[in-house]
């Protein structure tokens, strides 16, 4: 059953929106900030930009189901003889997910000077775009 108590005033109206709203619903959890980034458009196209310091691309896990993009990490534990005297730079797991409209898809994510850019375009199928009628006679 889907969870419509935040849509509640739209269900009369609202036939197979199922999806819709639990996605909604799950976008409203509260996540934590950490780590920060950054979710920049041009065009059709998105990019979101993670802060990424202390993680190799091998600690980092990224995977799209159900219209969801789930970026995860943890850090291979450190030699168990080091004593950090400070440790200002957090190497804690994390999970962190974004919902994605309908024709979202990842197109390719790199790591650059420790930041992770994720690159996501609208690919809107040609018979779901506008389309201009003639009239005739």
């Amino acid at each position: 059953m889907t969870n419509l108590k935040a849509f509640g005033q739209f269900s009369p109206f609202s036939v197979g929106f199922d999806d819709i709203f639990n996605t909604l619903q799950r976008a409203s959890i509260p996540q934590s900030n950490y780590p920060p980034y950054n979710i920049i458009k041009k065009g059709d196209t998105y990019h979101i930009e993670m802060a990424m310091a202390g993680f190799n691309k091998s600690d980092i896990d990224i995977e799209i189901e159900d219209n969801t993009l789930t970026i995860s990490a943890k850090k291979e534990d450190r030699e168990n003889d080091m004593e950090f005297i400070h440790k200002g730079i957090s190497e804690k797991e994390f999970y962190k997910s974004f919902a994605l409209a309908e024709y979202v898809e990842v197109k390719k994510a790199n790591m650059i000077s420790g930041i992770l850019v994720i690159e996501l375009e609208k690919n809107i199928p040609d018979e779901q775009k506008p389309k201009k009628i003639k009239i005739s006679g």
